[in-house]
């Protein structure tokens, strides 16, 4: 019968613990086993005298102080390596019987990288030895066993007489089948969704982003904790496949942003929390310890986590057990043990080291073996529990209402958000991630009218093409997005290319294939002044809905604030204009001003003071700076007032009736007439009597008096040519 054997490391202090009362009481067979354990018998005596310590330890993981888990670490590195289980009657669909023994090392996870190189080396040989005495032809390094130092893979090779294997080609193939198996479960479809691979620099992270950029048309993110090995595996998969990946540092960037998360690291710590965790998404954890936080699992019932890389054994097996086996159910193995039951299965005796045989090309040839031979992908479980059908209902459920709960959290960060950063092109790149990952969808931009009114130019993406489409413009009017600007109205757009209207410009010069969008303007006092598209909902049979429009119309109504807030904010800086305030604070002021004159039956009114200008270039940003300065020195110290455009000024005249308004005017008339501004045609103004009894805001009494300047509560002042 062929035989392989497995090592493996205690993954817990709690385990290893477990395991010394269990080593005591079997000392006279490690005696026999390891000559050299004789040695530290005194430890095992001193360690019998402590039962109920190391039992108090057990049920209060918080008795594990510093100085108890360094004696604890010590007497690790004590005992000898020993079989923990025995594993029988594996039979493969061939009719080949094998059967194997798990070996701990019982060295901590930690302990592989801050031991010795040289000590770890010497305890995987002594591994291998006693697998060698057991009849072993094939010997698995599990968990952290099989991370070593540069050099240590050929000491291996010249002391033992075996196949070594890492098990990391089965551990990547399973990695990769239930990264699918999740992604339908939750209805993602991988050939549009956006994937990180974290430990994309590793064996397992590095060649399943290998993989999925050859066989997959996703967005992929690769993630490391290494810049310099990041960019070089970029290159790599450039060089091979033609596919251009997104690389980061950044865990929060790449995760909150990705519908599918395969997690491949070498960290023994809890690396992903609830917060990291985009709405919906699906995490594949290979990792052992795993990277996913338990907390996780409380926190985010929309998400689902997979505990990847498990396999079910064809027939199951007969397993004695010296210690509890942890971690999988009865006929599930990890994908690493599985691999080193094919390589028996194959009887494959070939002396080497299969870890260094590791390729996508070995992956995808493991894969067909395993089918060959009864192994599969075991039913998906999450932390160590199994999931079922209530379980993905339940999660769909729940991602659905966070979509929706995110969506509403927009709009009032939104709000909050306005007039508040410098940084006009950050904020809307930050603003447009949150749509995309609220919508569901692949990419997102913003558009604005350049300041001739010819052109609309791309001021904001995010997505694949999201840096190539930069500064991107196009004459006004061309395009859907041109047509949403022209017409003020949104659009929803299941078939981009089947659409009268659609550009292909834009997907001609970036490589990105729009298939669907919504799109909505962002409205002006007068007419739409850009508009923001989201593009390529995500899922298969997914669609736009007339509740997603309507949630970005609301989304561009208060972006538009913003951007027509920044534009004058950033066009009026002289010191002297203390009352010009940008248009965003100036609804803000004309707003609580409003709610004043309600209470105190107030009258209030609005000066319009419009310019035409001669030609088409507008005046200089210093005339138009003197022109300001002189209208704020003709107003009050209570009136305040904005720009709306280089041809249009507001001033908002608090407890000002008709009378008082009119009176203004006429004060301000011959400063206004002087013709401080080269290029000016002529000046008209215009009083708008508001009725704060009424009940309306600001911005909607502005958009009254935008559509009808000339109503019945307005009175042209004069329109004269400027210097008549």
């Amino acid at each position: 019968m062929r035989t392989f054997a497995w090592a493996y490391n205690a993954a817990t202090p709690r385990e290893a613990l477990h395991c010394v009362p269990f080593l005591c009481e079997r000392y006279e067979e490690l005696e026999s086993l390891a000559p050299q354990w004789t040695q530290a018998a005194e430890v095992l005596d001193y360690l019998r005298t402590l039962p109920e310590q190391i039992e108090r330890w057990l049920l209060s993981p918080s008795e594990l102080t510093p100085a108890r888990r360094e004696f604890m670490e010590k007497v690790l590195l004590w005992l000898p390596p020993q079989v923990t289980a025995v594993i029988e009657d594996i039979r493969s669909h061939t009719g080949d019987v094998i059967r194997g023994y798990l070996i701990s090392t019982w060295l901590l996870p930690e302990q592989h990288f801050t031991l010795p190189g040289k000590v770890v080396a010497q305890r995987i040989v002594q591994v291998g030895h006693v697998a060698e005495r057991l009849g072993a032809s094939v010997l698995g390094l599990g968990g952290y066993t099989s991370i070593f130092p540069p050099g240590i893979p050929m000491q291996l090779q010249e002391q033992l007489a075996l196949t070594v294997t890492s098990g990391n080609c089965l551990t990547a193939a399973m990695a990769l089948e239930g990264v699918q198996a999740g992604a339908l479960k939750m209805g993602i479809d991988l050939g549009s969704c956006r994937i990180a691979v974290v430990g994309a620099t590793g064996s397992i992270g590095g060649v399943c982003a290998e993989i999925l950029a050859r066989n997959v048309d996703c967005s992929l993110s690769l993630v490391a904790r290494t810049k310099e090995r990041l960019a070089l595996k970029a290159e790599k998969i450039r060089r091979e496949t033609g596919r251009e990946v997104h690389v980061t540092t950044d865990l929060q960037e790449a995760l909150s942003e990705a519908n599918v998360v395969l997690l491949a690291t070498s960290s023994p710590e809890a690396l992903v929390a609830p917060h990291h965790l985009a709405t919906g998404s699906v995490v594949c954890d290979v990792s052992r310890p795993t990277n996913v936080s338990r907390d996780v699992a409380s926190a985010r019932d929309d998400v689902l986590v997979i505990d990847g890389g498990l396999v079910e054994v064809p027939g199951g097996f007969t397993a004695r057990t010296m210690h509890p086996y942890y971690g999988v159910p009865p006929g599930v193995v990890y994908a690493c043990i599985g691999e080193t039951m094919l390589l028996a299965l194959e009887n494959e005796r070939e002396r080497g080291l299969e870890i260094v045989n590791f390729s996508t090309e070995r992956v995808q040839k493991l894969s067909a073996v395993a089918a060959r031979h009864g192994f599969k992908l075991a039913h998906l479980r999450s932390f160590g529990e199994p999931i079922g059908d209530a379980d993905i209902q339940l999660r769909l459920v729940r991602s659905g209402f966070r979509q929706r709960l995110a969506q509403l959290t927009m709009l009032d960060e939104l709000a909050e958000a306005i007039d508040a950063s410098a940084d006009l092109v950050g904020f809307f790149r930050q603003l447009l991630r949150r749509m995309v990952r609220a919508f569901k969808a692949e990419a997102a931009s913003l558009w604005l009218v350049d300041a001739n009114g010819e052109r609309i130019v791309c001021e904001a993406s995010v997505g694949p093409a999201g840096e190539q489409l930069a500064r991107f413009s196009v004459p006004i009017g061309t395009g859907i997005v041109g047509e949403v600007i022209s017409g003020g109205i949104g659009q929803i757009v299941s078939n981009a290319r089947a659409h009268a209207a659609f550009n292909s410009s834009a997907d001609k010069q970036t490589g990105f294939q729009t298939r669907s969008m919504i799109c909505s303007p962002l409205p002006g006092i007068g007419r739409a002044i850009g508009a923001i598209q989201v593009l390529n909902r995500l899922g298969e049979g997914e669609v736009f809905t007339g509740q997603d429009l309507a949630l970005l119309s609301l989304l561009s109504r208060n972006a538009a604030i913003m951007v027509r807030s920044a534009q004058q904010g950033a066009r009026i800086s002289s010191g002297r204009n203390t009352r010009l305030v940008p248009l965003a604070e100036f609804i803000a002021r004309m707003d609580a001003e409003l709610n004043r004159a309600r209470r105190h039956k107030l009258q209030c009114s609005i000066l319009e003071i419009c310019l035409e200008w001669q030609g088409d270039s507008p005046p200089s940003e210093l005339a138009l700076a003197e022109f300001t300065s002189a209208l704020v020195s003709l107003t009050r110290s209570d009136d305040f007032g904005c720009r709306v455009s280089p041809a249009k000024f507001l001033v908002y005249l608090p407890h000002t009736g008709d009378a008082g308004a009119k009176a203004l005017v006429q004060r301000a008339r011959p400063s206004l007439e002087e013709k401080p501004l080269e290029g000016l045609k002529a000046i008209s103004t215009v009083i708008h009597l508001l009725e704060p009894l009424a009940g309306q805001g600001a911005a909607t009494l502005l958009e009254a008096i935008e559509r009808s300047p000339g109503g019945e509560r307005s009175r042209l002042v004069f329109s004269l040519p400027a210097g008549a």
